[in-house]
């Protein structure tokens, strides 16, 4: 059911033709489907009202007071049951005089015609059209993000090197990879100083041997027994004590292995495999090969220390030296003057003399010889077919391209431990340019020279001298 708000001004006569019309937003259906006799445009309901208006005063003068009233309940009750609401647009229902649109006013105003008695006005229900809002839906707002604050994580201070070796509670980290040797052939030579009878040893000569197919060179480093490292599971020992520990404590893998995780962990080598020679094949491999010849620029002076108490000595002047097995151990092992240093490059010395004599006799004629003696000696995880691989590699290499170096007190540093132990703790840095450069260093058939002179003798030498014979074992001076 829809309600109709109409306002006429009729400045004339009820029954002509009103000079304004204003009418709300509402039509009604039934009388724009009938034909409208007061207008051309059938479709305008406001029009259709204002005839049926004129209708209404017609029958409104023709009556009398209370049929009026009664009539009027009549037809606006049938005007309203068939009416319905419908949305139009403002300013869409405007009546034009014939100058100019007039402006639609707010005001209702009722007939005032004067012949006739009016009725009492009613209350005009003017239906409003409310906009068709659509809600939007109530915004959300976001909750400040709350922007992780960076925790400040103390950065634990690095222990030096020398510190954390010298702390029983310090573990030092693991060597930076030597990045040279990650593609070289590594091999560790030790030469222990077990003898008949003995149940346990120490590896006094240690060294690492590198191959480098691609350019047919070697190098051969030695580190000093002194030398303390550490092992992740056996912990801060001598170099010398390593392997020895590995075959007692049953370790998996035995010494072998644990030189090949000492020597990665303490200086970044990968080592492929292990040569063990106990001391009394030296002396025999020696004397199968007829003996060595070793070439010395200056006088030797070394003393060992006697079983009984004392030293002997170990005197051999500048030049050419051909020394058996016996004399050539003592030239290997003797270093009470000229320190582990001095040991270890008569040791690479003694190398290159074995080098050089195979070549000249020709390995395989001493084959079956040096066979009898290694296998009851010698340990090592190398095949056969590698042992020869290897063998003739080192005929076949110029002692040009056979690089050494000895660690010394430029790469080692002597410290004494809480226990009052003497020890070497390593330079790493110094150490990790060595290896890395190593094929740049000396020939190994000039490693045991002396380019800035001969060191002086000893104060007793001269009353040395003065005996009457020099035997291969000499007295105590």
């Amino acid at each position: 059911m829809c309600t109709a708000s109409i306002s006429v001004t009729n400045k004339r006569q009820i029954g002509r033709r009103p000079t304004e019309q204003r009418f709300s937003s509402q039509t009604c259906p039934r009388f724009r489907r009938a034909s409208n006799p007061y207008s051309r445009d059938n479709t305008s309901a406001a029009t259709n009202v204002a005839n049926h208006l004129r209708l209404l005063s017609f029958f409104l003068k023709i009556m009398n007071q209370s049929g009026r009233f009664f009539f009027l309940f009549l037809l606006i009750s049938t005007l309203l049951v068939g009416c319905r609401t419908v949305s139009i647009p403002p300013g869409s229902l405007q009546t034009h005089t014939e100058n100019s649109p007039l402006t639609p006013s707010a005001e209702t105003f009722v007939s005032n015609a004067t012949q006739t008695p009016s009725a009492t006005p009613r209350p005009t229900v003017t239906a409003t059209k409310l906009p068709e809002t659509t809600t939007p839906p109530p915004t959300l707002t976001p909750s400040p993000t709350t922007t992780p604050t960076a925790t400040f994580t103390p950065t634990a201070t690095p222990i030096p090197y020398a510190d954390c070796m010298l702390d029983s509670h310090c573990t030092p980290t693991p060597a930076t990879p030597v990045e040279r040797l990650q593609t070289t052939d590594n091999i560790l030579l030790l030469g222990t100083d077990r003898r008949e009878g003995w149940d346990n040893w120490r590896t006094d000569t240690i060294m690492l041997v590198i191959i480098d197919w691609g350019s047919k060179q070697a190098a051969i480093v030695s580190f000093p027994r002194d030398t303390y490292l550490y092992h992740p599971k056996l912990g801060k020992h001598r170099i010398n004590s390593f392997d020895y520990l590995g075959e007692t404590h049953q370790y998996q893998g035995g010494g072998f292995q644990v030189m090949k995780e000492l020597f990665d962990y303490n200086f970044g080598v990968p080592v492929q495999h292990v040569i063990r020679v106990h001391r009394s094949a030296f002396t025999e491999i020696i004397d199968a090969l007829g003996g060595v010849d070793v070439t010395l620029d200056c006088d030797l002076w070394e003393l060992s220390p006697k079983d009984a108490g004392g030293y002997k000595v170990l005197y051999l002047p500048a030049g050419v030296h051909h020394l058996d097995g016996d004399n050539a151990l003592k030239f290997a092992t003797y270093r009470y003057r000229t320190s582990d240093w001095g040991r270890a490059r008569r040791q690479q010395a003694v190398l290159a003399a074995v080098k050089k004599e195979s070549a000249q006799l020709g390995l395989l004629t001493k084959a079956p010889q040096l066979w009898s003696i290694v296998k009851n000696n010698v340990s090592t995880d190398l095949g056969f077919a590698d042992v020869l691989h290897y063998a003739t590699f080192g005929l076949n290499t110029d002692m040009r391209n056979i690089h050494s170096h000895v660690l010394s007190n430029r790469e080692l540093k002597a410290v004494t431990l809480p226990s009052s132990a003497y020890v070497l703790l390593q330079e790493e840095e110094a150490i990790h340019d060595v290896l890395e450069n190593i094929f740049l260093y000396v020939p190994i058939n000039v490693q045991d020279t002396h380019p800035n002179g001969c060191p002086p003798p000893p104060d007793w030498a001269d009353s040395y001298l003065q005996q009457d014979s020099l035997t291969p074992e000499p007295q105590t001076p």
